[in-house]
C-alpha cells in the first residue's frame, strides 16, 4: 500500500521508489545523450541547423518520459487504494501530455526558422509565425489533455466562440495589428533584413514583425517601432525586393565645352572599376551613361551604378565619386562651379544723353 511509505520504520517501499526513479533518470540521460549522437551523423552539412533545433528540442524529454514510465510500471506492480489510482494515472498522462506538446512546439517552431531561412535567402522568420506554430501545437495539446480527464469539449468550444466575439470587439486594435502582422508576413513583400523606407521618411532594416509592431532598425543604431496596421497602410519602398541588388543613379555635371563621347568613355570606365573593386559592388553590372538635361551652367549626365543592398550603396557612391573626380582632373575634362550670370538694364529721366544705358554683366559664384 502506498499508505505504508507513511509508517515510521518502513523504508522497504520508498527505497524502491528511489531506485525505480534513479535508474530511469540514468536511462533517460543514456537515451538522450544517444539520440543526440545518432542525429548529429544523421544531420550533417549543410542539415547541421536541423540537428541544432532537433537537440535543443530533445533537451530534457526523453528523461522525464523515461522517468514518468518507469513510474507507471512500479506503481502499476504495487496495491494502491482505489481513490488513489486514477489520480497518479492522470497526473502521470497530464504530465507526458504537456512534455510532448512543450517538445513539438519547440520542434516546429525551429524547423520552421530553419526552412523559413533557406526559402527566402538567410533570414530569419518573424516571431509573430514562430509564437503562432508554438501556440497552436499548444492549444492543441491543451484540448487533447482534456479530452483524456474526460472532460467534454463541446460547452467549452460553445463558451470561446461567444467570449470570443465579445473580446473581438473589445479588443479591435491589438487585432488589427495582429491580422496586420500575419497579412504582412505571410504576403512576403516585406522580410526580415529587408531594407526599407516609409513614406513618413522613416528607413532601416526590418529586424522583426512582431503580433504587433514590426522592428526597424536604422542605419544609425537607433530602433523604430512601427505598429503593424500603420505599416500595412503606408506606402513602402523595400530596397531589397524582389531582388538585394538595385541601380544607384549618380548625377553629374560637365562643362558645356566638354567632348561628349570622351566624357561617357571615362565615366563608364571608372564606374566599370568601381563595380569590380569596391566592395557591395555588381562585378556584372554593366554601368551606363544617360545625358539628361541641359542645366544652367553644366550638361547634366545621371550614371547607373548598381549596390549589393543597403548601406553598400554608400561605400560604392562614395568611391566612384572620389575616382571620377580624379580622372576627370588627369583627362582635363571640368566639372563647372554652380554660376548664375544677371544682366540689369536700367535708364535714368533728366540724364541728357538718353541713349546711355547703364549695362553690367554681374557674374556671382552660386
Amino acid at each position: 500500500m502506498l499508505g505504508d511509505w507513511l509508517k515510521p520504520g518502513n523504508t522497504e517501499l520508498l527505497i524502491e521508489l528511489v531506485l525505480v526513479l534513479g535508474v530511469s533518470l540514468v536511462a533517460g540521460v543514456l537515451v538522450e545523450k544517444l539520440l543526440s549522437r545518432y542525429f548529429s551523423s544523421l544531420f550533417t552539412g549543410r542539415r547541421k541547423k536541423e540537428y541544432m533545433a532537433l537537440a535543443k528540442a530533445l533537451r530534457g524529454t526523453p528523461t522525464t518520459l523515461l522517468i514518468l514510465v518507469g513510474l507507471d510500471i512500479y506503481l502499476s506492480s504495487i496495491e494502491l487504494p482505489a481513490t488513489l489510482k486514477p489520480v497518479v494515472e492522470k497526473l502521470i498522462i497530464t504530465i507526458i501530455i504537456i512534455q510532448a506538446s512543450i517538445f513539438l512546439s519547440n520542434i516546429a517552431a525551429g524547423l520552421l526558422r530553419i526552412y523559413t531561412e533557406k526559402g527566402r535567402g538567410a533570414r530569419s522568420t518573424t516571431t509573430l509565425f514562430l509564437h503562432l506554430a508554438k501556440l497552436v501545437i499548444l492549444v492543441l495539446g491543451f484540448l487533447i489533455l482534456l479530452e483524456a480527464m474526460g472532460v467534454s469539449l463541446t460547452p467549452i468550444l460553445t463558451t470561446l466562440g461567444i467570449a470570443g466575439l465579445a473580446v473581438a470587439l473589445a479588443l479591435q486594435d491589438t487585432l488589427s495589428n495582429l491580422f496586420s502582422g500575419l497579412y504582412i508576413a505571410i504576403s512576403g513583400q516585406l522580410r526580415v533584413g529587408d531594407y526599407v523606407k516609409l513614406d513618413t521618411g522613416v528607413e532601416g532594416f526590418i529586424a522583426d514583425i512582431g503580433w504587433r509592431n514590426t522592428v526597424i532598425r536604422t542605419p544609425y543604431g537607433s530602433t523604430i517601432v512601427v505598429p503593424n496596421s500603420r505599416l500595412a497602410s503606408a506606402v513602402v519602398t523595400n530596397y531589397h525586393y524582389p531582388d538585394r541588388n538595385f541601380i544607384v543613379p549618380v548625377e553629374v555635371g560637365v562643362s558645356y565645352d566638354s567632348d561628349l563621347e570622351k566624357v561617357e568613355r571615362v565615366t563608364v570606365e571608372v564606374a566599370e572599376s568601381v563595380m569590380r573593386e569596391v566592395p557591395g559592388g555588381v562585378p556584372g553590372h554593366k554601368p551606363y551613361v544617360r545625358y539628361v538635361s541641359f542645366g544652367d551652367y553644366s550638361i547634366v549626365l545621371r550614371v547607373y551604378l548598381a549596390a549589393q543592398g543597403f548601406p553598400y550603396n554608400l561605400l560604392v557612391v562614395h568611391e566612384f565619386i572620389k575616382r571620377l573626380h580624379k580622372r576627370f582632373k588627369e583627362e582635363g575634362i571640368e566639372i563647372p562651379f554652380p554660376i548664375t550670370t544677371v544682366r540689369l538694364t536700367s535708364s535714368w529721366q533728366g540724364v541728357e544723353d538718353r541713349s546711355k544705358i547703364l549695362e553690367e554683366a554681374v557674374t556671382m559664384d552660386a
